[in-house]
C-alpha cells in the first residue's frame, strides 16, 4: 500500500489530488500521506545529487581531456606554422634564384 501511496503522490504534485483526498482513499491520516510524500521527495533529491556529482566528475574529466587535446593542437599548429614559414622562405628563394637572378645576369 505504501508503494501505491508513493505513486499517487504525483497526483498531489500535479494538483489533481490533495493530502486529504488521498488520506480518505487509503484510510490513513493526512500526516501519513505527507510523510510518505516527503520521504519520496527526499529520495529523489538524494538521487539527483548523486547524479549531479557524477555529471560534475565526468565534466571535469572531459574538460581535462579537452585541455590536453587543445594544448596538443596548439603545439602541432605552431610546429606546422614554422614548417610552413620555412618552406615559404625556401620557395621564395628558389623563385628568386630562378627568375630574378637570371635577369640580372643578362
Amino acid at each position: 500500500m505504501r508503494r501505491k501511496i508513493e505513486q499517487d503522490t504525483r497526483l498531489i504534485e500535479s494538483g489533481e489530488e490533495s493530502y486529504g483526498s488521498l488520506a480518505e482513499r487509503y484510510g490513513v491520516s493526512k500526516s501519513t500521506i505527507y510523510r510518505i510524500h516527503i520521504k519520496k521527495l527526499r529520495r529523489l533529491v538524494e538521487k539527483a545529487k548523486q547524479e549531479l556529482g557524477t555529471l560534475r566528475r565526468e565534466k571535469e574529466k572531459l574538460q581535462a581531456d579537452f585541455e590536453g587535446l587543445h594544448q596538443k593542437y596548439q603545439r602541432k599548429n605552431e610546429e606546422l606554422q614554422k614548417k610552413h614559414e620555412e618552406r615559404k622562405r625556401e620557395l621564395e628563394a628558389e623563385i628568386h634564384d630562378r627568375l630574378i637572378e637570371p635577369k640580372k645576369r643578362r
